[in-house]
């Protein structure tokens, strides 16, 4: 089983971690405790993130900042990544930010849930 820690700025509740942890549980094969750090902005600022970082310069729902590069579909395993290893044995996967209000109108125009 995947055991992942998530970083986040924003005070959720146990019930907000516990749910995002199961959502992400057997995700990857790992032998490592992996790190996701999880913002949470308005559209003014993933709109500046989008522009500065994709050249596309709108407000949008999500976007991520991997940290690791060519692990897509493959297992993880701590000994091809020693260096990245922070103290706590936890490996960061990356950054995922998120515009709720955008994320809230998306649910509603595709009909599905928030």
């Amino acid at each position: 089983m995947t055991d992942f820690r998530l970083y986040c700025e924003e005070e959720l509740s146990a019930e907000s971690v516990t749910a995002i942890e199961t959502a992400l549980q057997g995700f990857v094969k790992t032998d490592v405790t992996l790190g996701v750090e999880i913002l949470f902005v308005d559209g003014a600022e993933i709109q500046r993130l989008n522009r500065e970082m994709r050249n596309i310069d709108k407000v949008t729902d999500v976007l991520s900042f991997p940290a690791l590069d060519g692990i897509k579909g493959k297992a993880i395993q701590a000994k091809n990544h020693p260096y990245e290893i922070d103290e706590e044995g936890i490996l960061t996967l990356g950054s995922i930010v998120i515009c709720c209000d955008r994320a809230k109108e998306q649910a509603e125009e595709y009909g599905h849930s928030y």
